[in-house]
């Protein structure tokens, strides 16, 4: 019976999925008559002004096209260029959202302040990475964090779920391989049934926020995660590196995660009997960053954390992690972040509301 219930709740969530909604059936019409999808600004003036359009054309008239450069310049002064912020995803309140990738929309390639899972039910969807493609088929999760320049292109059949979590929410779920996804990770799950039936569960709960919709979407986010590390980790892969040196920079990155504190690039290929050319080319290339990025990441990750959890001192947070300088830890930390250790502490600190 609790099969017969799982399998209704996924077809009930790829039913309500499968039909073009408005913005697709608009790309669809943009498609057949100009030969491409329509764009990311064209969807934004969609959702905006939508009963203005009532035919592709209408995307165009003189006062459509100023509105839309209007709309543009806003989002260029509102945040970075090409980075989507956490406060145009997430309401106050929520820290998990999920949402269908829309078919014959193009989405321009971006990064983003939060950490997106993107889940393929049926089809197929190209995804491209810092100008890497990886082909993402039914059953495929792949995982993006922050600083990563990334596109989805589902094909016409695909049907794709992107998750949506804060970085602070992501860091609590303290998985045993955290480490790992500093970088864009893909697992293959084929057709488990736990992992569709978790999605499936996690997209019902937003769509009926009933009370408590959001507290459970985050432990169904996290059971989701746990459950990936329990079954799918041996054939997980990096998909900035070669599947072949896959487990090699794993042994690598799992080493630097472990000792982040006092490692040094002489240290880390002495452990590997590399030199230290050979590793700085070899974690460059297979990760798309430096040994420097990399340790950095582990560092302010674990910062953030502690600063989170309680009112330490600032120099021993820094001794914990491997700063000796604390100037330095703090503009490391406000450029990843974007707020001071002060200010990240304020606004994330589990004692805030303590009296």
């Amino acid at each position: 019976m609790h099969k017969d219930v799982n399998t209704m709740l996924l077809e009930q969530v790829k039913k309500q999925l499968i039909d073009l909604n408005n913005y697709e059936s608009m790309g669809k019409q943009h498609r057949k008559i100009y030969g491409s999808n329509i764009t990311e600004l064209h969807l934004i003036y969609l959702m905006v002004y939508g009963h203005r359009v009532s035919k592709p054309e209408d995307l165009y008239t003189m006062e459509a096209v100023a509105e839309q450069l209007r709309i543009r310049d806003h989002y260029r002064q509102d945040s970075k260029p090409g980075t989507l912020s956490s406060s145009t995803f997430f309401p106050e309140e929520k820290n998990v959202e999920i949402q269908q990738l829309l078919r014959y929309v193009d989405i321009t390639p971006h990064q983003h302040e939060f950490i997106e899972c993107a889940y393929v039910v049926t089809g197929k969807c190209l995804h491209r990475i810092n100008e890497r493609e990886y082909l993402q088929e039914a059953g495929s999760l792949v995982t993006i964090p922050q600083g990563y320049t990334h596109s989805l292109y589902p094909e016409e059949d695909c049907l794709c779920l992107t998750m949506k979590v804060r970085p602070e929410t992501f860091q609590d779920l303290n998985l045993p391989g955290w480490a790992s996804y500093a970088f864009p990770l893909a697992f293959s799950c084929g057709a488990d049934p736990f992992i569709r039936n978790t999605i499936a569960a996690l997209w019902t709960q937003q769509e009926e926020n009933l009370p408590y919709c959001d507290q459970i979407m985050e432990q169904l986010f996290k059971t989701l995660m746990l459950y990936l590390e329990q079954h799918f980790r041996d054939d997980l892969l990096y998909l900035i590196t070669r599947p072949d040196q896959s487990s090699k920079i794993m042994r690598i990155l799992s080493f630097m995660a472990d000792n982040y504190q006092t490692i040094t690039l002489q240290s880390v290929a002495e452990h590997f009997h590399y030199s230290p050319a050979y590793l700085s080319r070899l974690i460059r290339q297979r990760t798309g960053r430096t040994f420097s990025d990399v340790l950095k990441e582990y560092k302010l990750r674990r910062a953030a954390m502690l600063l989170k959890k309680g009112p330490g001192k600032l120099n021993d947070i820094c001794e914990t992690v491997g700063y000796k300088d604390v100037a330095q830890f703090i503009h490391s930390f406000k450029e990843q972040y974007g707020v001071t250790p002060a200010q990240y502490r304020k606004q994330h600190s589990i004692h805030k509301n303590d009296p």
